[in-house]
């Protein structure tokens, strides 16, 4: 696992999900997997409330608004 796996516990605001990360959805879609993409075992969810993502095809990120139902 990588350094960004601890954050997987709780993600503090401003945290940025990236391909890097598993990114599967909670049941209800307000939770996201944080751990590295590929990994072994269960997932562990938290929420993504205030987490970002990378702007594809430019530079910066945007806020995360959760995933399409």
């Amino acid at each position: 696992m990588t350094d960004d796996t601890n954050v997987a516990v709780m993600p503090m605001r401003g945290f940025v999900i990236g391909r890097q990360h598993c990114r599967q959805p909670g049941g209800d879609l307000r939770l996201i997997c944080l751990l590295d993409h590929g990994h072994d075992g269960e997932h562990r969810f938290v929420p993504w409330e205030g987490c970002l993502i990378r702007v594809p095809f430019g530079e910066g990120t945007v806020p995360f608004h959760g995933f399409a139902g």
